[in-house]
């Protein structure tokens, strides 16, 4: 199995790599890609710039798409190529991600599920830069988190579920409108909420 690329980026690409028969022709054809990209002139144009070059290549995904399942969602919004390529394959409707929770709200059909992915923690957590991370889940929770949890609790949302993948597990939380009456439930840190998520608890 080759992880994708969002579980394997800033690492060393030889160690995530497989160590299977059925793996050495990737390892091979990997290597080759390398000696072609050591030798393009845009990498020389890049290393002439003092910009860093493109030095490799994650092969990720061949195979055959499976069954289309039953349709889950009324539409994707995302600016993920996966994503997107995703929701194209299962005849889903796919839309930019709009400016905010508000902007979603209006433009999707109402009582519809849809499915909204994020990714601007990705590079930070990727890259291991603190600074960015805040400032990125700030934003999000300005934009999106704070908003659809105001609209659950208003009733113009009926559910809202948010799924966070790491390079271990997924993190999923889960909420309805009547779950939101709950005020004897006090706020919790973020780090707190998270270690409860990572031990599968509510």
């Amino acid at each position: 199995m080759v992880l994708p690329l969002s579980a394997v980026a800033g690492r060393s690409v030889g160690r995530q790599l497989p160590e299977t028969p059925e793996a050495r022709w990737l390892r091979q054809l990997l290597n080759e890609v390398q000696m072609v990209l050591h030798q393009h002139p845009a990498n020389e144009q890049r290393e002439e710039q003092g910009r860093s070059t493109i030095n490799s290549l994650w092969m990720w995904g061949a195979g055959v798409l499976p069954p289309l399942p039953a349709r889950d969602f009324a539409g994707v919004w995302s600016e993920h190529p996966l994503a997107r390529g995703l929701g194209r394959a299962f005849a889903l409707p796919v839309h930019r991600v709009p400016s905010d929770a508000a902007a979603l709200l209006a433009e999707a059909t109402p009582g519809s599920c849809q499915l909204l992915v994020l990714d601007s923690l990705q590079s930070p957590v990727q890259y291991e830069d603190g600074a960015a991370y805040r400032r990125q889940l700030g934003e999000l929770d300005g934009r999106w988190f704070a908003p659809l949890q105001k609209a659950l609790a208003a009733g113009r949302l009926q559910r809202l579920r948010l799924e966070a993948s790491t390079a271990y597990a997924t993190l999923a939380w889960e909420s309805s409108r009547l779950e939101q009456w709950r005020w004897w439930r006090r706020p919790q840190p973020l780090a707190a909420i998270a270690q409860v998520l990572a031990r599968g608890e509510r």
